[in-house]
Parts: structure tokens; C-alpha cells; sequence
């Protein structure tokens, strides 16, 4: 049996994306549209129209899925502490990954310096190393895109996916780490002092949306191939 235009495209369309290298750092901050709509009622034309926005968003998914991780199997175990304090009261012991999926740029300030990490905001306790920091703000004038970023940073595409600033609402999403995400509007607002707090957690929201809707054109297209 012959390949539908269905499969054709999706096939086209994944095949495109493998083959291109380009970062993703600082592109595209408007709205995502929702792509979920029945696929059996599209029209050639309409699939003409779509054709360039399924690519880019499979492009972004790719990146996504591509982001280097740290090398932490020298850590037997590490101490997070979420408020910055030395007290040991407030020490929680966790394992070579932080909370919520979050690798171990969010780790005790000790092991930190080790692996020549620095803090997001110096006193929170949420580290990174200097090249992620460099590249997340490089030529970034948006705080939008610096807050997509920075949760690219921290969080796995799993973990966006289910997610948001505050958790809860209809779906059920969980509230991101809020030890982060307030390390994360802390190191925005000094960057871009004139930007509110509540344009960096709808940034926030946004992100997990767009990720949302990444996952849902990669489902699509891996429909259309079965």
C-alpha cells in the first residue's frame, strides 16, 4: 500500500528536522496555537499552511530532547537546600538529581564550588555552570526568552510538560520547584530591572504550554507514520 500525504508530510517533516544543527536559544517568544485539532478533516491547502509551523515546532522538540546533561556519577549523594540556610534543620538529603526532575546545577553550595558552578542569585542555593549561564542570556534582550531559557536550564521537557508556575487548575499540573523559579525571576529582574514579576511566571506558564504543544505535533506526526 502507497504512502498517504499524511505519512509523506510527517516523514518529510522528521527527516528535515534531523538534519539541521541550529540552536534554538532566543528565537520565537509569541503564542504557540494549539495543533490539536483532527487531522482527518485538513485539506491539502491547510496542511500547505501548517507545513512550516510543524517543522519549526519539531526542530524545537529536537533541541529540547538534544540538551546536555551534567556529568554527576561522581556524586554519591548531595544536599539541596532550598532557602539557603546552613542550618541543618533545614537540609534535605536527595539524590544525584534535584527535586522535580531538576539535575544537580540545584545542589549544596559545597559541591557546588567543586564543580566550579555559581549560583543563579548569589544566597539561593541554585547553581548552574558559567557556560549554561553564558549561553541561556547570550544576545538575549527579551525577558521572555531568558526565562525560557533558564527553565530549559533546569527542568526536563517531562517535567515542563506537566507543569506550570503555581500547579493545580483543570489539568492537574504540578507547581514547578519554587526554589528555582524564584532564583530564576530573581537573576531576570536584575538583567532587566524594569520587568514585573508576573510577566516572568507567565513567561513560566507559557513555556510549559509551548512545550505541551511541542509534544503534541511530535504525537501527531508519529501518528501519521504508524
Amino acid at each position: 500500500m502507497g504512502q498517504t500525504p499524511f505519512k509523506r508530510k510527517a516523514i518529510c517533516l522528521l527527516e528535515e528536522s534531523s538534519s539541521d544543527d541550529d540552536d534554538d536559544y532566543g528565537n520565537d517568544e509569541g503564542e504557540v496555537p494549539f495543533v490539536g485539532e483532527d487531522l482527518a478533516s485538513l485539506n491539502l491547502e491547510k496542511i500547505q499552511r501548517e507545513n512550516q509551523y510543524l517543522k519549526e515546532e519539531l526542530f524545537k522538540l529536537k533541541q529540547t530532547m538534544k540538551a546536555p546533561k551534567l556529568k554527576h556519577k561522581e556524586l554519591p549523594k548531595v544536599t539541596s537546600i532550598a532557602d539557603g540556610s546552613d542550618t541543618a534543620s533545614n537540609k534535605t538529603e536527595t539524590a544525584n538529581i534535584g527535586p522535580a526532575g531538576v539535575p544537580s546545577e540545584y545542589a549544596d553550595s559545597d559541591i557546588a564550588r567543586k564543580l566550579n558552578l555559581v549560583p543563579l542569585v548569589p544566597g539561593t542555593n541554585v547553581f548552574l555552570s558559567p557556560s549554561k549561564l553564558a549561553t541561556a542570556g547570550n544576545g538575549v534582550s527579551s525577558p521572555t526568552i531568558l526565562t525560557y531559557n533558564l527553565l530549559r536550564v533546569f527542568f526536563k521537557k517531562e517535567t515542563i510538560s506537566i507543569s506550570n508556575y503555581n500547579g493545580g487548575g483543570t489539568a492537574g499540573h504540578t507547581a514547578l520547584d519554587r526554589a528555582i523559579t524564584s532564583a530564576i525571576i530573581g537573576y531576570v529582574k536584575v538583567k532587566m530591572p524594569q520587568t514585573k514579576t508576573s510577566s516572568i511566571t507567565a513567561a513560566m506558564n507559557s513555556y510549559c504550554t509551548r512545550i505541551r504543544n511541542q509534544l503534541k505535533v511530535y504525537s501527531i506526526c508519529m501518528y501519521l507514520l504508524k
